[in-house]
């Protein structure tokens, strides 16, 4: 892997300092926190043993598991057993916002995506999470997806369910075959940000989601 320097550099420790080095930077905000005022919530209904059913059954077999080590799989064949556990140990979670600080570690695999292999900006960090911080964020997710899916508006087809960029695509072939037969001049645009998803302020998605009716706890 190369350094900051370009010389490259083999062993596992300046490997992993060149890494984290990257990952810092990349992840580093550069923009001041604001202050997010703290509104009343409404209390946080409880979680049933059937969500947690459900989101177990949803989880992927053969998926690395993370620090823990804790598979799906093993979490399947004991669910009769583990699902009660769960059931308290997400409610005092809710109750108490607090999560178990074994959830906040992860393994980070680097995957190659494509171009010089010794450049670290040519790799995805991958985060091999708790299965249990899955299940839990997974019941979470199913809670707000609904009341976001409500506010998108009808132009926002990625990341839905139900939608697809295909038709957007579909509506722009139309839409050319249109101006063409009126032989019209339009102008295309296509933006492809460089590593949007790491480039993201989480303050901002933060506020994003409490315009759209999501409270804070």
């Amino acid at each position: 892997m190369k350094d900051n320097n370009g010389l490259k550099e083999s062993r596992r420790q300046r490997i992993l300092q060149i890494a984290t080095s990257y990952y810092k930077k990349l992840y580093e905000s550069t923009i001041a926190e604001k202050d997010i005022e703290i509104l009343e919530t409404s209390p946080v209904p409880s979680i049933l043993q059937e969500e947690i059913e459900l989101a177990l059954e949803t989880q992927k077999d053969d998926k690395a598991p993370g620090p823990d080590g804790i598979s799906n799989e093993v979490l399947k064949q004991a669910k009769q057993i583990i699902t009660p556990i769960l059931k308290e140990i997400f409610n005092d979670i809710i109750i108490s916002e607090t999560i178990p600080q074994q959830w906040t570690k992860s393994n980070i695999i680097l995957l190659y995506k494509k171009g010089d292999q010794y450049d670290i900006g040519n790799y995805r960090p991958i985060s091999l999470m708790s299965n249990l911080y899955k299940i839990f964020a997974k019941i979470l997710l199913k809670r707000i997806e609904k009341k976001l899916d409500e506010q998108q508006p009808i132009e926002q087809a990625g990341f839905r369910k139900d939608y697809s960029v295909l038709d957007h695509i579909h509506a722009v072939r139309q839409i050319i075959e249109k101006y063409g037969e009126y032989q019209l001049v339009y102008y295309l645009a296509f933006v492809d940000y460089s590593k949007a998803f790491d480039s993201l302020i989480h303050i901002n998605i933060w506020e994003a989601l409490r315009e759209q009716g999501i409270e804070q706890k």
